[in-house]
């Protein structure tokens, strides 16, 4: 069973700047707990859970799985 991710898989997450309307939902990465600032680069999982890039990069070399969901980071079958 897979543990982490591989370098090629993190580089194929989806990846946005955020803009001002993601500034203005308020809602926070649930791992460093900060919210977007526009131009931040965010990170969106199989699971629809969206966090800073650099954070959910660090997390998902320890990890397969969503922080918040616990889902699989990609949308596979554990």
């Amino acid at each position: 069973m897979q543990r982490q991710l591989t370098r090629e898989q993190l580089d194929s997450l989806p990846g946005h700047v955020a803009t001002r309307a993601d500034a203005a939902r308020g809602e926070t990465c649930a791992i460093c707990l900060c919210e977007p600032e526009v131009g931040d680069v965010l990170c969106t999982l199989a699971c629809t859970h969206v966090f800073h890039k650099a954070c959910a990069t660090q997390w998902l070399q320890r990890s397969v799985a969503c922080p918040l969901c616990k889902g699989h980071a990609l949308g596979e079958v554990r």
